[in-house]
């Protein structure tokens, strides 16, 4: 009888565990939270040093260091032999009374180098002058009888050019010389006359008329020009080559003076360039034993004619390292929902941590395939900059080449790719390509409507649908919700699903989500990649099928009862 009752409460045991274990069924499998991808902490980024205060982006731009560089004039020669002095220049043309020793126009140098800004516009060349300064002296001898005479002298650079004359180092003004001139136009001459009774009466001997003259020679068009056609940014920290054609046109047709001169121009950010090729330079290739290039300065060996335009063309390289802050993990933007349902906006914050201080970058492009063009909020016209450069936004699919048919087949269709492309250089003459300078930090808006929906339909190991179950959805590591960035976060309360096992999220953008699994306790269970370009999201856990296990166990149950039943009876 006892070993009956043992047997009989085994299978009654067995049978109390079997509800047990239904009943309990939604909190079973695993508990782990430690897998929840917002169980960890999230910390901002640095966005690195920050600008000195007081410098803006205009400061940037107008920074002494922002120059294309600067030219100066080392050596000048008069070609124009009207401008080598005669006896002609000089009066009394014969008397023994006085009489001069002249000495040759001389160059002092150059007193202001030509100098300028970058060139930022698309069609920006600058212009600036070099100034010069020349000095010319005579020496007048007179003896004892000399009492009264006037002196006369025609300049060599006439007074277009005349900024001040000296007798014996003492500047003259204008009450103490008289000025006269013969001819008209371009063949006008001037002369001065002097009046020196006071010098001959007070001391015997000689004395010395200097005049000192300043020159202008322009800069007519100067430039530097990024040349490199579109790259496309691929990392969150990456370093572009980019190429720079270096334009100079250096004198003008229409000066009067024949003259020559040797220059020296100071190429703008020396320690950052390379591969500098000299191409062209007064109108001719010359070898590269005519100049030298060391450092920033670019020197000539050779003289060219300054009454002429003669061109310099010059090319080197510059690296680049470009950073997005602030990067949201799978996004590489912030975004968030700013009206509506629907309408969201996506923040880019693009700077240059490593190049050149006075060259600025241009034709460098971001794609993005998670915002399609028709679903801009105003077409091209969506982008803005905090910078207030002009963002224009192309579609991706317009210019993304060829691909074949098939593997047998040599015909070619376009290859598009769903997307825009914004920042880099665009084939539209009346808009200005995007730039940025070095330390600049920018921030690219782009307005957009969201008109996906995510449907996530959560099915046991069998693929039947089952309710209850809790969701959170995640762009990269963050919650998904009104707003998605490193900082903050307004997620949208845990969902769960229907009777048909399907959860739904509206409005949301296109991109590689990850759901997480929780069970009716709250309990981790799992995760799976989802995305809205699909249908349905059809996730198929390793939750155990509930149907089944009420068969299994509700047979077994029966089967011990049976089997209990025919002990007792034979038993008894």
């Amino acid at each position: 009888m006892v070993k009956l009752r043992s047997i009989s409460w085994l299978i009654v045991g067995l049978f109390i565990f079997s509800i047990a274990f239904q009943i309990n069924y939604d909190g079973q499998i695993q508990t782990n939270f430690q897998n929840s991808l917002d169980s960890f902490q999230h910390k901002p980024l640095s966005l690195g040093e920050d600008l000195e205060e007081g410098i803006s982006s205009h400061a940037i731009k107008n920074n002494s260091l922002n120059s294309l560089g600067e030219i100066e004039i080392t050596h000048f020669y008069f070609t124009d032999e009207a401008k080598n002095p005669t006896q002609d220049n000089f009066f009394p043309l014969s008397s023994n009374i006085i009489n001069y020793t002249h000495f040759d126009p001389k160059f002092e140098g150059t007193i202001e180098n030509a100098s300028a800004e970058r060139a930022i516009e698309r069609q920006d060349p600058r212009s600036s002058n070099v100034k010069i300064q020349i000095s010319e002296s005579v020496i007048w001898n007179y003896n004892e009888s000399a009492t009264e005479y006037i002196v006369g002298f025609t300049p060599v650079l006439q007074q277009a050019y005349l900024e001040e004359m000296y007798i014996n180092g003492t500047k003259l003004d204008s009450s103490e010389y008289i000025e006269n001139s013969t001819g008209t136009g371009d063949d006008k001459i001037y002369s001065f006359y002097y009046d020196f009774e006071g010098i001959f009466n007070e001391t015997k001997g000689e004395f010395n008329l200097t005049y000192v003259y300043n020159m202008i020679f322009p800069i007519t068009e100067w430039s530097v020009t990024n040349t490199e056609s579109n790259q496309f940014i691929s990392e969150i920290n990456q370093t572009f080559t980019q190429k720079f054609s270096y334009n100079i046109s250096l004198g003008s047709e229409s000066s009067r003076i024949n003259s020559e001169a040797r220059v020296k121009i100071y190429l703008p950010n020396h320690q950052d360039i390379f591969e500098s090729v000299l191409d062209l330079y007064a109108n001719q290739t010359i070898s590269s034993s005519e100049y030298n290039l060391i450092d920033n300065i670019l020197t000539f060996e050779k003289a060219i004619s300054l009454n002429e335009t003669n061109p310099l063309d010059l090319t080197f390289k510059a690296n680049f390292t470009v950073e997005m802050l602030e990067v949201v993990d799978g996004l590489w933007c912030e975004d968030r929902l700013v009206e509506g349902l629907n309408t969201r906006e996506r923040d880019y914050k693009i700077t240059i941590t490593d190049g050149p201080a006075d060259l600025i970058l241009k034709n460098i492009g971001i794609n993005d395939t998670e915002i399609y063009y028709d679903h801009l909020y105003n077409g091209g016209e969506s982008g803005s900059g905090a910078l207030d450069r002009y963002v224009y936004i192309e579609n991706m699919n317009k210019s993304t080449g060829d691909e074949l048919i098939g593997p047998n087949d040599t015909t070619t269709l376009p290859k598009y790719v769903d997307g825009i492309s914004f920042l880099h250089g665009v084939d539209i003459d009346i808009i200005e390509p995007y730039w940025l300078a070095k330390n600049e930090i920018d921030i690219i808006t782009i307005k957009y409507f969201a008109v996906y929906n995510l449907s996530i339909i959560i099915m046991d190991r069998i693929s039947t649908p089952i309710e209850g179950y809790g969701t959170k959805l995640f762009i990269g590591n963050q919650l998904y919700g009104t707003s998605i960035n490193n900082f903050t976060t307004m997620p949208y309360p845990m969902m769960k699903s229907d009777e048909n096992g399907e959860i739904l999220f509206h409005s949301v953008p296109i991109a590689n989500y990850t759901i997480e699994i929780y069970d009716k306790n709250g309990n981790y269970l799992e995760n799976a990649t989802v995305t809205p370009l699909e249908k349905t999201n059809n996730i198929v856990t390793n939750i155990p099928h509930y149907p089944i296990t009420i068969l299994v166990f509700t047979g077994v149950s029966a089967a011990l009862i049976a089997i209990g039943y025919v002990i007792f009876k034979k038993n008894s």
